[in-house]
């Protein structure tokens, strides 16, 4: 891969290369058109946002639970990262407060979380914050990133990739769709042996420098025994609007 906006074009593909340079496992499959540049966040310290979320989950086709939550949304900076201080204000979550700190191209990690309601991270990061690569890119752009993917707060990450597509940009911000998948993973303990695997699509549109957008994700979780493919047990909606 290489750095330079001259590299091969829209209409050239290259094999992924998960050894390649960027140690976060991100790697560019296609650059796009021309024009090239390099996407990244510059969300400036004093931002601030408000958000409304709304996760729906299904359980084998029936409605099983529905919230919507709203949060603040504030953003101070180190040399190294912006760092979001979220607050919860309304919805089941209210009174949770969550840090994270993310860098230019959207490598994020929780720095700290108190109150209700569990993992609240993904819920934000995944639909709106997608991890950017290194390299010029233009629409068309098509490159994959690792995610960890929280179903729930009483359940471990689940590893999977979500491969992106950069769809349009405007003079701040992209337009983006992800296709997240996975290698089914063993559950520890079940007898008969069963795996769980996570499929998926992100849609999203917002501003680099401001966060102002929106992001919608659907989930399909299937839960079998090793080689079986059913329809989806378990299918989560999340809705996502910064203002």
């Amino acid at each position: 891969m290489s750095d330079n906006p001259a590299a091969p074009g829209a209409g050239d593909t290259r094999a992924a290369d998960p050894t390649g340079a960027d140690p976060r496992g991100v790697f560019v499959i296609r650059p796009g058109a021309e024009p090239r540049a390099v996407r990244q966040y510059t969300v400036s310290a004093g931002t601030k946002r408000t958000a409304a979320h709304a996760l729906i989950q299904t359980v084998d086709d029936v409605e099983d639970s529905r919230e919507v939550n709203e949060w603040t949304l504030a953003v101070t900076t180190t040399a190294q990262a912006m760092v979001f201080d979220v607050k919860v204000t309304s919805g089941p979550r209210a009174g949770m407060t969550d840090t994270w700190s993310i860098d230019d191209r959207g490598l994020l990690a929780r720095v700290a979380s108190d109150g209700p309601g569990g993992v609240m991270r993904e819920a934000f990061a995944a639909p709106l914050l997608p991890l950017l690569p290194r390299e010029a890119i233009g629409p068309g752009a098509r490159w994959n990133a690792p995610a960890a993917i929280f179903l729930d707060a009483s359940h471990p990450a689940h590893a999977s990739s979500i491969a992106w597509e950069l769809i349009s940009t405007d003079a701040g911000g992209i337009t983006v769709r992800g296709t997240v998948s996975s290698q089914p993973q063993r559950i520890e303990g079940s007898d008969p042996p069963l795996e769980v695997s996570v499929t998926g699509r992100i849609d999203s549109a917002f501003d680099l420098a401001t966060l102002v957008g929106w992001g919608a994700m659907r989930l399909e979780v299937r839960i079998a025994p090793p080689g079986a493919t059913p329809p989806p047990q378990l299918v989560y909606g999340v809705l996502l609007e910064h203002r």
